[in-house]
């Protein structure tokens, strides 16, 4: 008669313990970034698998609300290697700067901040950076553009550099989708977002009226880059077009400012096939304030791309 009453009591305490066990929905916010936008655990896993954590930490409420459901995205990228050479005078000021495409095993083996003597009154700051260029797409018209740049070393010059991205081609049909834009740069294990809320000044707007582009309009973000960085440095900005038709060009660049600048000094420019890197054309006045690098393109193609005209 015991044992019946002490294993009724053990049942008892069971069912009351799974009775209070909290219900934990697949829908509960897991993670919140930076701009307050939300998403449970499997969003984020699936996310920043997908774009990043610095990118997803950094994107808007309306970045984040398109793709928080997406599960799976086809994606194209383009990566160039980039050994930048810079000439100093004994005052340290900047006589030339060259950019030079590399192999990836050429990349790899450049020595950090070598500085070369020449003839006792010039030195030579060698340096390196990755410019990448993705796109990707879950079908439909909604193509997601995002430029990324990586330095191998930090640069003896930080001032106002710029990212800049420019539909190219035929772009009757693109439109630049306004709240879908959003940058960082990251350094040292710190973030700083740039969106439509937090470094709305930072960005340059080129395009006409109702956000359409016709191939030589685009859309740039300057960062300053922090004084204190010491030991890593990535900068980025990604931008949703609305593309319906075959195919989607779309050039890239960054620009490293080698002399100091003020943020509004480093947005006299505009978007054009001519400027630096197919993108960024500078007023004469700030020109050579920048290191005329080269620039990244891609022709993106979605697997169903045939569908459209």
């Amino acid at each position: 008669m015991r044992s019946k009453k002490f294993l009724k009591t053990i049942v008892t305490i069971i069912a009351s313990i799974t009775l209070f066990v909290p219900f934990v929905s697949a829908d509960e916010a897991y993670y919140t970034n930076m701009n307050g936008a939300t998403l449970n655990k499997e969003q984020y896993d699936r996310l920043v698998k997908e774009f990043g954590y610095n990118t997803v930490a950094t994107m808007t409420p309306y970045q984040i609300d398109e793709i928080k459901n997406v599960k799976d995205f086809h994606t194209q990228e383009e990566i160039k290697y980039i050994k930048t050479i810079s000439y100093y005078n004994k005052a340290g000021e900047l006589i030339q700067s060259s950019n030079l495409e590399v192999t990836k095993e050429e990349f790899e083996k450049l020595d950090n901040n070598l500085y070369l003597p020449n003839a006792g009154s010039v030195s030579a700051e060698i340096n390196g950076r990755i410019l990448t260029i993705k796109v990707r797409s879950n079908g439909g018209e909604t193509r997601i553009v995002t430029l990324n740049n990586k330095w191998k070393s930090i640069p003896s010059v930080k001032s106002f550099d710029v990212l800049a991205i420019r539909p190219g081609g035929s772009n009757f049909y693109t439109k630049f989708i306004d709240g879908q834009y959003s940058g960082y740069q990251a350094y040292d294990n710190q973030l700083i977002a740039y969106n439509s809320t937090t470094g709305k000044d930072n960005f340059n707007f080129d395009f006409g009226t109702d956000n359409e582009l016709d191939g030589d309009e685009g859309i740039g973000l300057s960062q300053n880059i922090v004084n204190s960085t010491q030991t890593s440095l990535e900068n980025e900005m990604t931008i949703y077009f609305a593309r319906n038709v075959k195919g989607f060009l779309v050039y890239g660049t960054y620009q490293h400012a080698v002399k100091d600048v003020t943020l509004t000094q480093s947005k006299k420019y505009d978007i054009h096939y001519s400027g630096f890197g197919s993108v960024v054309r500078f007023d004469s006045s700030i020109k050579s304030s920048y290191d005329a690098s080269s620039g990244v393109q891609i022709t993106y193609t979605y697997p169903d791309d045939d569908l459209f005209l």
